[in-house]
């Protein structure tokens, strides 16, 4: 996926050996949250990336709540910003990104 800062890696890293075992979960952008993440600062792209891969690996590794009143909605937590998710079985879609201030309204 293109955007400004070039193309997004949402492939799946490379795993050493001793972690394969381990649920990997692919990632599934709305084309909403990826027009989002173009209104930020490279840095806050680059640190929402680092957490997705985090939790890619591990959700226990990441700041991931669940959303009340809403089933298979989770949040994830990235400083000040929000990533709202749907997940599925193994597949995280990312719905929604903003500022904690205003990714709750609607």
């Amino acid at each position: 996926m293109m955007s400004r800062f070039g193309k997004l890696n949402l492939e799946h890293p490379k795993v050493p050996n001793e972690r394969k075992n381990f649920l990997m979960y692919n990632i599934e952008w709305k084309e909403h949250a990826l027009k989002e993440m173009e209104k930020f600062d490279e840095s806050i792209v680059r640190r929402m990336i680092e957490k997705i891969e985090e939790m890619r690996e591990d959700f226990s590794l990441c700041d991931v709540k669940k959303m009340k009143n809403l089933d298979d909605h989770y949040r994830l937590r990235v400083g000040d910003y929000r990533l709202i998710f749907e997940l599925k079985d193994s597949l995280v879609t990312i719905l929604k990104v903003g500022h904690r201030q205003n990714i709750y309204d609607e």
